[in-house]
This record gives C-alpha cells, structure tokens and sequence, in this order.
C-alpha cells in the first residue's frame, strides 16, 4: 500500500498523501467529510450529518444533496486509504483514526 493519508479538520479540511492535496470538493461537501472525520469510524446518521453540515434549517432536498456529496466524497477518497461505508444505521467514514488530525 501506498502513503498514509492525513485528514486536517483543525483550520482548513482537507485531505493530503504525500505532497499531493486531494480534491474533496466545495465547502458543504468538505463539512460532510468532515461531520464523518469528528467520529471515524463509527455510524453518522443521516440526519446527524444533515445537522451538522446545515444546521437547523436544511434545505428541502438536503437529504438527496448529502447523498450526492457522499458519493462524491467516495470517489475522492478511492485509493487513499479511506472509505465511506453505508451501515450501522449511518454512513462510516473508515480511517486510521492517527492520521486525523482532530484526534491526535
């Protein structure tokens, strides 16, 4: 396997191997990662990410839009030693929790 990835959630999100920054996407959709990267590793809920990425007032279709980032999100991360994973009653982002920075 490849470089470690490492997840900044502390200032700027982003996702980096190596020198290479890995294009996550637009803010909303680097809040989505980062409301998985506060609990690696354990089920988000749905609802729990809509909360966190739009506060209390999401928009209509908030619940078709967090899908698309996901899986936008999912292809961003292919390959770089992470993955989003439906299951548990949530999504599960699956990452070495060390190479987080929030957690170290």
């Amino acid at each position: 396997m490849g470089e470690v990835p490492n997840f900044g959630v502390l200032g700027v999100i982003r996702v980096q191997v190596g020198a290479a920054l890995i294009d996550v996407g637009h803010a909303r959709q680097r809040c989505v990662l980062a409301a998985l990267l506060v609990e690696p590793n354990r089920p988000v809920s749905v609802d729990l990410l809509i909360e966190r990425v739009w506060g209390e007032r999401p928009p209509t279709r908030a619940r078709g839009t967090l899908y698309g980032y996901l899986h936008r999100l999912r292809q961003a991360l292919a390959g770089v030693g992470a993955e989003i994973r439906r299951g548990g009653g949530g999504y599960v982002l699956e990452v070495d929790e060390e190479s987080v920075d929030l957690l170290l």
